[in-house]
């Protein structure tokens, strides 16, 4: 889930870019737990704010990993909209 998500329960379609980078990372690594070594409480949220990502699939090149993986930016005033999708 975005950022804005876990700390405010607030979904958008700005939320589903971060989400669908999520599964894309998801598919990309076959099925493994994103941030599995973590516990979800507010540490995890503020490493979140502080820039922790997911590290690049490894089924994934390194240009699918900059085209929909980079997009997972903290601000979702600066998270860019997937433009083949965003006028659905």
């Amino acid at each position: 889930m975005a950022i804005e998500s876990l700390k405010d329960l607030t979904f958008s379609l700005h939320t589903d870019v971060w989400t669908f980078g999520v599964l894309l990372w998801e598919i990309f690594t076959l099925g493994q737990n994103p941030f599995s070594i973590y516990t979800y409480d507010e540490s995890f949220v503020a490493k979140l704010e502080a820039g922790l990502r997911l590290e690049l699939p490894k089924f994934a090149t390194k240009e699918m990993y900059a085209l929909f993986f980079f997009r997972r930016k903290s601000s979702k005033t600066n998270r860019q909209m997937l433009t083949p999708f965003s006028h659905l």
